[in-house]
């Protein structure tokens, strides 16, 4: 669906044997205090997703201009003015971003980090954390963490959207998500589920296993 504006241009499809998804859409803005974007999501009650984990690899990117981008995102409504916690995938300009809008119609703000192709956002409770992987997933570098956002926005078990966001800001923009993850569940949680090699409750870095579920050396 188009959040913000009109369009028919969009698609996507998903092959659950591959976990990946071929999306295309417009969209000319995620920036200020309202959006304009393509978003491809999943509508889950915060309740069923109390502590929930999206992650894909970004690929394939076609089209778009300058500062085109491509996130995974938890926003709390459809409108283009919604509080949300996303993962952006900058191909351009070679970053990757992890972005907050804490209240309606609010700024953003925003922490850069290095472009990696694998992007992450988990919801625990209400803090929200963004990790990026550059090996698919086999090590993750933490871009933001533990940071505390009301998306119920005063809303009893109100239903929140996960998933991708496209700004091609010209133009049409596809790409592929590889090896996507949606799930309940988190890092520290003591479970190993899919997209952890280990979890030992709890999200410390310097024990066997890392803040993101990663094998290390002890």
């Amino acid at each position: 669906d188009y959040v913000g504006f009109s369009s028919s241009g969009g698609t996507f499809t998903w092959n659950s044997t591959e976990r990946t998804m071929a999306i295309s859409g417009m969209g000319p803005t995620i920036r200020t205090t309202s959006d304009q974007f393509y978003f491809v999501y999943q509508g889950l009650k915060s309740s069923q997703m109390l502590n929930g984990t999206l992650m894909a690899r970004i690929s394939n990117v076609v089209g778009g201009t300058d500062f085109r981008k491509i996130a995974v995102m938890i926003r709390a409504s459809l409108s283009p003015t919604a509080p949300f916690a996303a993962h952006f995938h900058f191909p351009v300009n070679n970053q990757n971003q992890a972005t907050i809008r804490y209240v309606d119609s609010g700024s953003l703000q925003s922490v850069s980090a290095g472009l990696r192709e694998m992007i992450r956002v988990e919801r625990n409770g209400s803090f929200y954390s963004f990790a990026s992987s550059g090996d698919n997933g086999q090590s993750w570098v933490t871009v933001l963490d533990q940071v505390q956002v009301d998306l119920n926005q005063n809303v009893t078990d109100p239903t929140l959207y996960w998933g991708f966001a496209v700004v091609a800001k010209t133009g049409v923009m596809s790409f592929r998500a590889n090896n996507v993850i949606l799930r309940s569940g988190v890092c520290g949680d003591g479970v190993v589920q899919q997209g952890e090699q280990c979890d030992d409750g709890n999200l410390i870095d310097s024990d066997c296993c890392s803040r993101w579920c990663t094998p290390l050396t002890c």
